[in-house]
């Protein structure tokens, strides 16, 4: 290696000297909504694949059309603000869902907007930032719920009682997915009083994730509250299988190979107290326990496109920061946990964008001063992702590094004057 080989590398070594490892960035928060009078509240986010656009709920008149406090559906846009979807009075249009360009939003409601619904059940609407408002499911017996968009707006995953298919006729709740060309689809048949529903759908709408305490596969006579995926090609699949624990509330990634769900069972063998914990299932690895607490609950899991991101809500001091309340998570595949939010106030109904940098979630908290009267606003948290760290230069090793340089240059040239028979 030569004679100044070695110290040439610890200069080097010198220079830098620090490397940090993967760390989470902090999050950064920005307040979306900012109303007044305890009796308005803002919940329910959804984003489209970019982050610019969500889509939510609000009892507040954020654009002048809602006096009467109704709990409409409203779309913020980072550009131009905010946008009222629906308008009716003492009626509710709720749980909405968004596509990946932020075009079209599916959400149920017991409204009749469009004199279809005058029974004033909760059906499935869609509303297309072109052609308005239309209605997807119309029954008169029966209610339809939880609507899940996929990404190009084509295809909506929901839960319903009514016998859309022909083959619900004992109203039992089950998992239905509508396609704007063939109809609709009835992806369960429970039977003896069970339920399918909670249903997620992934960005191409060929696989939903749900929970059901049916026995659809012979898999489930306990009849316990499981995770199951349905997919076009494959059919049913049972995700999990306890004798002992409930697993709910499913969120899929894009591509439909990773699930994130909250469990009181004992998965992978550190939930023996039976805590409400997050979990994930890969197709390729199988189960991995995200939270392990004590005397607490973390549920309400979103997941971002790649599967890579996990935000969830939790009243367990996770990070051991001394929270009491009910605050909100983000787990990185790579990073691990970071705690979005630390106040005395509660936040609730995280969701991530696709790409896993952007939360929104509800709170009454008053992060930065706008929310003293302490209503439930809608919060975006900007959460960059973990990177690995420019290395840390030391000051010591640039000196040591260019004195080394400096004496091997001059060895060099030394040598060379040596062979070409120089001095």
């Amino acid at each position: 290696m030569g004679r100044l080989g070695w110290p040439l590398i610890a200069g080097v070594l010198l220079l830098v000297a620090v490397v940090p490892g993967r760390a989470q960035s902090a999050c950064s928060l920005t307040q979306l909504t900012n109303t007044t009078g305890s009796s308005f509240f803002n919940f329910f986010p959804a984003f489209n694949a970019a982050g610019n656009r969500i889509v939510f709920n609000s009892s507040a008149d954020l654009v002048g059309s809602n006096g009467d406090g109704g709990v409409e559906a409203f779309l913020w846009d980072a550009s131009i603000g905010f946008t009222q979807i629906t308008n009716v009075n003492s009626a509710l249009s709720v749980t909405p869902s968004i596509n990946a360009a932020g075009s079209r939003v599916a959400f149920q409601s017991n409204t009749n907007p469009l004199g279809t619904n005058g029974d004033g059940n909760f059906e499935i609407f869609l509303w297309d930032a072109s052609t308005g408002l239309i209605q997807i499911t119309n029954t008169t017996k029966g209610n339809s719920a939880t609507p899940k968009i996929n990404a190009a707006g084509n295809r909506i995953a929901f839960q319903s009682t009514a016998d859309l298919t022909g083959n619900n006729s004992d109203g039992s709740l089950e998992v239905f997915l509508w396609d704007s060309s063939t109809g609709f689809t009835q992806i369960t048949d429970s039977v003896d009083g069970k339920s399918s529903f909670a249903p997620a759908i992934n960005a191409s709408g060929d696989r939903i994730a749900f929970e059901s305490d049916a026995d659809p596969l012979g898999g489930n006579g306990d009849g316990n509250f499981e995770i199951f995926l349905w997919d076009a090609s494959n059919g049913l699949t049972q995700i999990t299988n306890t004798t002992s624990g409930g697993s709910f509330f499913p969120a899929i990634n894009a591509a439909g190979n990773r699930i994130a769900f909250q469990s009181i069972a004992d998965l992978v063998g550190t939930n023996s107290e039976g805590n409400n914990e997050v979990f994930l299932w890969d197709s390729a690895t199988g189960f991995t326990q995200i939270t392990n607490t004590v005397s607490a609950n973390s549920s309400t899991v979103s997941i971002d496109a790649a599967g890579n991101r996990i935000t969830f809500q939790s009243n367990g001091d996770l990070l051991g920061n001394g929270s009491n309340g009910v605050e909100i998570f983000l787990w990185d595949a790579s990073g691990g946990l970071t705690q979005v939010t630390n106040s005395n106030a509660d936040s609730f109904f995280p969701v991530i964008a696709a790409a896993g940098n952007r939360i929104a979630f509800s709170s009454s908290a008053n992060f930065s001063g706008n929310n003293s009267d302490g209503n439930s606003e809608l919060f975006l948290a900007s959460c960059p992702q973990s990177v690995a760290e420019v290395p840390a230069v030391s000051s010591l090793g640039l000196g040591v590094l260019a004195t080394l340089l400096g004496l091997a240059a001059a060895w060099t040239l030394r040598r060379r004057r040596g062979h070409y028979g120089c001095g």
